[in-house]
């Protein structure tokens, strides 16, 4: 992975893990929904990384 590449995923993490200790707080359902869908937007953008990533090292390998 790139430095950007692995830059931007350690963010997309540190942030998952920050909303996962959020959700473990006393939230009204406003927030706790809002976290969720943070939570859920974080995780689609490291999966698009990860794969951005394995699609790189496929091409290369042919």
């Amino acid at each position: 992975m790139m430095v950007v590449g692995y830059a931007l995923a350690k963010a997309h993490g540190r942030n998952i893990d920050r909303y996962h200790r959020l959700l473990s707080t006393h939230l009204s359902d406003v927030e706790r929904s809002y976290i969720e869908t943070r939570l859920l937007a974080e995780r689609s953008a490291l999966h698009a990384l990860e794969e951005a990533d394995h699609e790189k090292e496929l091409s290369r390998n042919s």
